[in-house]
């Protein structure tokens, strides 16, 4: 898992399986922990931001995270896609306050 332990996350091992390529799309099962006042109800939104550049993207949006999974408290699956190798920043949204940050590495698609 990558993320901020304790709040928030998706599975990820750097394999060729799962490792991030510029431009194409990959299935991740994001998860969250807190209470369900936080995490329920509100929708969900990912910006990513590339360290290099600042560019900003909205990565994905949801209208509302589901319930617990895996150990977490809520989940949410999500089909993501980066379009310039680097490291990005995914910072989170859930309702209109930011609830943690994800950084990833995305490399040249082959």
């Amino acid at each position: 898992m990558i993320g901020e332990e304790g709040k928030l996350g998706f599975i990820y091992d750097d394999t060729e399986a799962v490792k991030f390529y510029s431009g194409q799309s990959q299935k991740y099962m994001w998860h969250f922990w807190g209470e369900a006042e936080q995490l329920q109800g509100y929708p969900l939104q990912v910006i990513g931001t590339k360290k290099e550049t600042g560019e900003q993207i909205t990565v994905f949006k949801a209208s509302a995270l589901g319930g617990a999974i895996n150990g977490a408290d809520a989940h949410h699956p999500s089909v993501m896609a980066l379009p310039s190798a680097g490291l990005w920043r995914l910072d989170a949204y859930i309702g209109e306050k930011f609830y943690g940050s994800v950084v990833v590495e995305i490399h040249e698609a082959h």
